[in-house]
């Protein structure tokens, strides 16, 4: 069964869905509705009843009779040794939620530290070739700033970003 409403994008409290098939073009027509209920929107309904079965299912709180009758319901299930395992809370399913996304973010931190710790690397290969290059064209003779043109020349790079990558602002290596 498919549908063409963007459901992850809407800020609706409850969307309703007739099944259909739309791949074989055939509508089933037996009143089967699929209800979305959007937990986090902010929005109201116009049904009252509505409205408070939703404020049960967001905080368990009881406000009519209906949502007395679901309390007790849910009550009597949670004490069924049987449905003991099968039965998750949303604290349960907020729980693995939050453990699920605190996984995917070490994940993304750890690849972000990769690849910094990749670029890094590189700066400093390339910081110590220039400094040991700066070294031998010292020895030769040559005077600070003149080895430092010279190895902005041979490395493609202005004076001033020889000097940065070679003493880091702080004028010694």
């Amino acid at each position: 069964m498919f549908h063409t409403k963007n459901l992850f994008h809407s800020d609706n409290l409850i969307t309703r869905l007739r099944l259909t098939d739309t791949e074989n073009r055939i509508n089933v027509n037996n009143r089967t509705e699929v209800i979305f209920v959007n937990l986090h929107s902010r929005k109201l309904t116009d049904n009252k009843a509505q409205n408070n079965v939703v404020r049960y299912m967001q905080c368990a709180e009881v406000s009519d009779t209906f949502t007395e009758q679901l309390e007790k319901a849910v009550k009597e299930i949670r004490n069924r040794p049987e449905w003991e395992e099968e039965f998750m809370t949303l604290e349960d399913i907020r729980y693995y939620e939050h453990r699920d996304g605190v996984i995917e973010g070490k994940n993304i931190g750890y690849r972000r530290g990769k690849k910094e710790g990749i670029r890094r690397g590189k700066e400093e290969g390339v910081r110590q070739n220039l400094q040991k290059r700066y070294r031998i064209i010292l020895k030769s003779g040559k005077p600070r700033d003149e080895a430092v043109r010279q190895i902005a020349m041979e490395y493609e790079i202005s004076f001033e970003e020889a000097e940065k990558i070679l003493f880091g602002g702080n004028g010694t290596l």
